[in-house]
């Protein structure tokens, strides 16, 4: 299970992970496509994302809607290719 907030204070909260550390990319501005690259060069958040099978975002509210976007593109593209058309790649 994927537990996280979209700030850090947020995410120690719930002994969670912030948005980015999970991803483990930077708060900045990327496209979704560069942030599937930045993900795939880690092959440990890489596996961890792959065997993600809930995604539970406290206070999903206070995140960006673009963030919500790269977040599915990232976790469709990582999933088998049998799931990879049902939104957030069958999570």
């Amino acid at each position: 299970m994927l537990v996280m907030a979209w700030t850090w204070v947020a995410a120690e909260q719930i002994n969670g992970q912030s948005y980015h550390s999970y991803l483990g990319i930077a708060p900045v501005e990327s496209s979704k496509e560069r942030s599937l690259e930045m993900v795939r060069s880690k092959p440990r958040i890489c596996t961890k994302l792959q065997q993600t099978r809930i995604v539970f975002i406290v206070e999903a509210l206070t995140v960006p809607g673009r963030h919500f976007v790269q977040l599915e593109y990232v976790l469709r593209r990582l999933s088998p290719a049998h799931i990879r058309g049902e939104p957030w790649g069958g999570r």
